[in-house]
């Protein structure tokens, strides 16, 4: 029996060198939160130290005005930074030399306890 051209089946199976991969992954609640945490914890911390440093510089900025004071001038970053080591290293046996800011901290010193005069001051006017 001879079979006709239009009857015969031929399959060819290849392999293709082609490879597509696909890959997916959801975000999970606690990751997100972890996310979100991280976040917020270095916040905290910046506005926390930002806050003290603005703090500083208003007292800085405040000796300047009021008592005209050139050790108040030029005030930045780095010097609330030597300040605040001047104050560790001050209460450890390494006094250090520093006499600009010593005059910085009763400088600094003198200005609380004015502001505080002039809280109190404000507020038994408003009384």
């Amino acid at each position: 029996m001879q079979l006709a051209p239009e009857h015969l089946t031929i399959l060819r199976i290849e392999k293709s060198g082609k490879t597509t991969k696909y890959t997916r992954s959801y975000l999970k609640l606690l990751d997100v939160l972890a996310y979100v945490g991280g976040i917020f914890s270095s916040l905290l911390a910046v506005f926390f130290f930002l806050g003290m440093y603005m703090k500083f510089y208003y007292e800085m900025k405040f000796a300047e005005y009021y008592y005209n004071s050139n050790d108040a001038r030029g005030i930045s970053f780095l010097s609330y930074i030597k300040q605040a080591l001047f104050g560790v290293l001050d209460s450890t046996p390494l006094k250090p030399d520093w006499p600009v800011e010593e005059r910085r901290i009763s400088l600094r010193e003198t200005v609380v306890k004015v502001l505080d005069i002039f809280f109190l001051h404000k507020r038994i006017a408003f009384l």
